[in-house]
C-alpha cells in the first residue's frame, strides 16, 4: 500500500466563491476564505493533535433542518494511544465555545472570513464574526499544538463584542471516547494550578484493552472580568463575564495531555503565561525550519513543499517510540496503523535534515520486533515478519480476508530504513543495540522463507502481494525479491560491522534470488526500446513496481558502504 503522508489541510477556495480574493503566493501560508471549506486543518506536534475546522476550534456548528443549531466535537488523538492495536480517540480538548447567555455564537457566513495557517510558525488563526441573533462578535481565534512542551494544547480568542451585556465562555469535555473508561473526572484539590491560571478540570481515563492510562487537565488562564461558573455536571470549564460594546475581551484555554501522573500535568506549563507557552512554541518551529528546501520555480510550487513538509514535522516529534500512521495524526484511518510508507516514504524525508525525528521510524520498529517475531511463529518461519498493518505491539493486525498482509516486501523496507539510519548517522552504538536485532532477524526471516528451484538453482520468494495492491498473489516480484536480496546483504555487513558473526546462508541466498532486473533496466533506461507491449513485470504491468526496484538498483552500493555519513 502507497498512502504518501498527505497534506490534508491544504486549503482551497472552491469555485463559484461569491468573494474574490487576492491571490495567495505566500510559501509559508495557506489561505482559505470559505467557512464550510470541508478539508479542515490538522494541527500536531507528534504527540497530540486536534482537527480545526471552519468554525475555528474543536468543534463544527451545523445548521439543523428545522433551524436548531448542533455542535458536535472533533477527534482528537494521541501517539501511541491503541486500544486493540486500533489508534483511539481522546477527549477534545481544542473546543472552546460562546454563548449570550441563550444562544450559542457561531460563524456568520455572510461576514468577512479568512482562516490563516502560518506553517513557519504553526499558528492558526481564524478570523470572523460570530453572530448570536443580532448580537456578534468579532476578532480571531488561534489554535496551537505546543512544538516546544508536547503536552500541551492552546486556544485563544480576542473578541469584540456589539453589544452590552454577558459572553459565556465553554471548554468542555463533550463526551468520553468509546474505548476509554472513566475513573475521575472533576477538579480534585491535589493538583495546583500553576501561577496565572485557574484550578484545572482533570479527566483521568484507562484504555478498555490495552489498560493505558490517559490524563487530561484543562485550565482557563486568569484573565481580568471573568468568573467561573458552574453548571450541574459540567466536565470542562464555563467562565462569564460582563462586556462592552467596542470593547475586546480574551480568553485562552490550556490542555495539558498525558499518561503520567495528573500533578505531572498542571506543572508542565511551569510559571509560564500564555504569552510565553506562544514564544516557546514558535522558538522550536522556527529551529526546525533552520533546515529547509528551497526550489527554484514557482512560490506556489515551494508552498506545496513546506505543506508537505510542515504535516510531517507535525506527526513526529524527538524521543518519541512511536512511528507514523499514513494519515500522521489527523485521523484514525487505516485504523491509525503503521505501514511501510513511514519506513520507504516519510523515513527519507526526514533522515538527511531531522535523524532525530526520523529516529522514532526506526525505534519503533525494535520496539515491535518481539510482536514481529511471534508473527513470524505463527505462520511457520523464524526470524521476524513485520506486520503489514502494525499498532501498538507490531502483531498483524491486517483485516481478515484481505490479502495484503502478504505484502512481504515490508520486511527488507524495515531493515533498509535501519541502515540508512545508521550510515547517515554513524551511530554504531545504536546500530549494535537497536538496528542489528531488526535487521538479523529480518534477514533469517527471508532465509526461511526461499525455497530453491531445483532446475535452475535460483532461490524463489512464492505467494506475495507486490507493491501494486491491485494485483493477486504472484511468484517473484521483483522488487519483493530485490528488497529480500538488499536485507540480506544488509545483515552481513551489518554484522561484520558490529563484530557479530554472520549467517553464511544470508549472502548466499541474496546472490541466487532471481528477479526479472535486465526487463525492469530495459524499460527505465532505453525508453525508445518500449513497444507497444511494455514490459511485463509480476505477470502485469507496473511501472511503478519498476521505478521501486531501480531505487533499490542505485542504493545498492550503499549495502557495502564502510564509512557513514559524516
Amino acid at each position: 500500500m502507497v498512502v504518501v503522508l498527505v497534506a490534508i489541510g491544504v486549503m482551497l477556495l472552491p469555485p463559484g466563491h461569491k468573494k474574490v480574493h487576492p491571490p495567495n503566493d505566500d510559501p509559508w501560508v495557506l489561505v482559505s476564505y470559505d467557512p464550510d471549506n470541508p478539508y479542515g486543518t490538522y494541527l500536531g506536534n507528534g504527540f497530540i493533535s486536534t482537527r480545526i475546522m471552519g468554525d475555528g476550534v474543536g468543534s463544527q456548528t451545523k445548521t439543523m433542518p428545522d433551524g436548531t443549531i448542533k455542535t458536535e466535537p472533533l477527534p482528537c488523538y494521541m501517539a501511541g494511544l491503541y486500544d486493540d492495536e486500533k489508534l483511539i480517540l481522546i477527549p477534545t480538548w481544542s473546543d472552546l465555545r460562546f454563548y449570550d447567555g441563550k444562544k450559542q455564537f457561531v460563524i456568520d457566513r455572510n461576514a468577512d472570513y479568512k482562516q490563516t495557517l502560518d506553517m513557519r510558525t504553526g499558528i492558526l488563526t481564524t478570523e470572523a464574526t460570530w453572530r448570536a441573533g443580532r448580537k456578534t462578535l468579532t476578532g480571531k481565534i488561534e489554535v496551537i499544538v505546543s512544538r516546544a512542551q508536547p503536552n500541551v494544547g492552546l486556544v485563544r480568542a480576542t473578541l469584540t463584542p456589539n453589544f452590552d451585556g454577558r459572553v459565556l465562555a465553554e471548554t468542555l469535555i463533550q463526551s468520553s471516547p468509546p474505548n476509554i473508561d472513566v475513573y475521575a473526572h472533576g477538579a480534585p484539590h491535589a493538583v495546583r494550578p500553576p501561577s496565572g491560571y485557574r484550578e484545572p478540570y482533570v479527566f483521568l481515563g484507562r484504555t478498555k484493552s490495552s489498560k493505558v492510562d490517559i490524563h487530561l487537565a484543562l485550565m482557563h488562564a486568569r484573565s481580568k472580568g471573568w468568573s467561573v461558573t458552574r453548571k450541574g455536571d459540567l466536565r470542562g470549564y464555563s467562565e462569564s463575564r460582563s462586556v462592552e460594546s467596542g470593547e475586546a475581551f480574551d480568553v485562552a484555554s490550556v490542555a495539558l495531555v498525558d499518561v503520567r501522573n495528573p500533578r505531572a500535568l498542571a506543572q508542565a506549563v511551569k510559571a509560564m503565561d500564555v504569552e510565553g507557552l506562544i514564544a516557546a512554541h514558535k522558538a522550536a518551529w522556527a529551529k526546525l525550519w533552520e533546515k529547509d528546501t528551497k526550489i527554484d520555480g514557482p512560490k506556489k510550487d515551494q508552498q506545496a513543499l513546506h505543506s508537505c513538509m510542515f504535516y510531517l514535522l507535525q506527526s513526529v516529534r524527538e524521543g518519541s517510540q512511536w512511528s507514523i500512521p499514513p494519515m500522521g495524526l489527523s485521523n484514525n484511518t487505516f485504523s491509525g496503523h503503521v505501514f511501510w510508507d513511514a519506513d520507504t516514504w516519510m523515513f527519507p524525508a526526514l533522515i538527511l535534515q531531522h535523524p532525530e525525528l526520523a529516529r522514532s521510524i526506526v525505534d519503533y520498529r525494535y520496539y515491535t520486533l518481539k510482536g514481529a517475531m511471534e508473527n513470524a511463529k505463527a505462520s511457520g518461519y523464524a526470524g521476524a515478519e513485520y506486520a503489514w498493518e502494525s499498532g501498538m505491539t507490531g502483531r498483524e493486525d491486517t483485516p481478515p480476508g484481505l490479502v495484503y498482509r502478504h505484502e512481504r516486501h515490508i520486511n527488507g523496507d524495515v531493515a533498509l530504513a535501519q541502515w540508512q539510519y545508521y550510515l547517515a548517522t554513524g551511530d554504531l552504538a545504536w546500530l549494535k543495540s537497536r538496528g542489528l536485532p531488526v535487521i538479523r532477524a529480518t534477514a533469517d526471516y527471508w532465509v526461511s522463507r526461499v525455497t530453491k528451484n531445483a532446475n535452475t538453482g535460483l532461490y524463489e520468494i512464492k505467494r506475495v502481494i507486490p507493491p501494486d495492491e491491485n494485483a493477486d498473489l504472484v511468484d517473484n516480484s521483483a522488487y519483493t525479491n530485490a528488497i529480500a536480496a538488499m536485507n540480506l546483504r544488509i545483515a552481513d555487513r551489518a554484522a561484520r560491522l558490529c563484530g557479530a558473526r554472520p549467517n553464511p546462508k544470508w549472502t548466499e541466498i541474496a546472490g541466487k534470488i532471481g528477479a526479472n532486473m535486465k526487463g525492469i533496466m530495459t524499460e527505465l533506461n532505453q525508453p525508445e526500446k518500449r513497444t507497444a507491449a511494455p514490459v511485463v513485470i509480476d505477470n502485469l504491468i507496473e511501472p511503478a513496481q519498476a521505478v521501486l526496484t531501480e531505487y533499490l538498483f542505485l542504493s545498492k552500493k550503499a549495502v557495502s558502504a564502510v564509512t557513514p555519513r559524516p
